[in-house]
């Protein structure tokens, strides 16, 4: 329901979803996976991290990434559960 577009959801739909806004984030600055992993380690202390940035695969990654942690990408950025 969540990449459901405006017309699509009815006015039931929106209330459901705008009591959950609470249990919700986005990272705004995560519009694709590759942005998702860079913004995931960008908290870490990474020695080389441009090289590898460069080298790794991070689409993948973070398509990993966002499946394991029940996240949706939407275009906005990524969409994830405050409460697990």
């Amino acid at each position: 329901m969540i990449n459901a577009k405006f017309e699509d959801i009815s006015l039931e739909d929106a209330l459901n979803l705008s009591y959950q806004t609470e249990t919700l984030s986005v990272i705004r600055e995560a519009t694709t996976t590759a942005d998702y992993v860079r913004h995931i380690l960008s908290k870490y202390c990474i020695e080389c991290e441009k090289d590898l940035f460069e080298s790794a695969d991070l689409y993948h990654y973070g398509k990993k990434l966002i499946e394991e942690k029940g996240a949706v990408l939407t275009e906005y950025g990524v969409l994830w559960s405050l409460t697990g």
